[in-house]
């Protein structure tokens, strides 16, 4: 259940934004990653730090919680590196 979940919202903004985004509150990053490497008996510890994860994203959708992630593609010139602006010198 919990990894169809991942999926149905891996793609939405509010998930990418929160994943992308990671805030050690509540050892948040920790409680999913422990998810997707496998852990599925982690125990009301892992549990209720999901469920508020979950929590989030719903915020998320409704009220930046973390700033807002655009996934619009970029121009050529927009997405144009530039050059440095100092140069570092060497010695010989």
């Amino acid at each position: 259940m919990f990894y169809w979940r991942v999926v149905e919202n891996y793609y939405t903004t509010p998930f990418m934004e929160l994943f992308l985004q990671p805030r050690n509150h509540h050892d948040l990053p920790s409680a999913v990653n422990a998810v997707l490497a496998g852990e599925l008996e982690g125990g009301w510890s892992l549990r209720w730090r999901l469920k508020y994860f979950w929590l989030l994203v719903k915020l998320q959708k409704r009220w930046p919680l973390v700033p807002h992630i655009s996934f619009a593609p970029q121009s050529a010139k927009e997405a144009k590196i530039s050059e440095p602006v100092a140069k570092v010198e060497t010695a010989s």
